[in-house]
């Protein structure tokens, strides 16, 4: 709570006039113009993390100029699960979720090499998960200096990146 409290006094402090504008319906009304900018009649995006949320929110405003939206990583705008909360909540998703994709990779073992059957898919993810926890990858720009990688959710994501650009993925 600390923490979050340090947060939001340094954004009243640094934020000035521009602070009370910085709303998920505002950044939603900014997409929004991006598309007429654009000269586009509906927008197709793909929103991932709070972009998802930034999304979900434009397709509720705006569904006459709403095409395709893909909502990846859903999360829980409840201010209850911010941060921890939050990331608690992803886990349950991630975890339900998980054995459809240890199912799909393990089909397609000679390409992936991640096992070949969901419980040596798993146990690779999870040795993978722990190695990057005690030697992350670097990646630059995705974390600022000052912050080093907490998790696997962090670094791992260079990885799950490039393997959800497969057009064969499930869902």
């Amino acid at each position: 709570m600390s923490r979050a409290r340090r947060i939001a006094d340094a954004c009243a402090r640094n934020g000035g006039p521009l602070l009370p504008h910085l709303t998920t319906r505002n950044a939603a009304r900014d997409l929004d113009r991006i598309r007429r900018a654009l000269g586009e009649d509906k927008i197709s995006a793909w929103g991932v993390s709070y972009g998802t949320y930034v999304g979900a929110v434009y397709a509720t405003m705006f569904p006459h100029r709403t095409d395709r939206i893909v909502l990846d990583s859903n999360n829980d705008p409840d201010p209850r699960r911010v941060a921890r909360g939050w990331a608690a909540n992803y886990a349950v998703g991630v975890e339900d979720r998980f054995p459809d994709f240890a199912a799909w990779a393990a089909a397609r073992h000679p390409e992936y090499g991640l096992g070949a059957d969901a419980a040596a898919v798993r146990e690779t993810f999870l040795r993978l998960a722990a190695d990057l926890d005690r030697h992350p990858i670097p990646w630059p720009g995705a974390l600022p200096p000052s912050s080093p990688a907490t998790n696997c959710a962090t670094s791992c994501s260079v990885p799950c990146t490039r393997t959800r650009t497969s057009p064969a993925w499930p869902g």
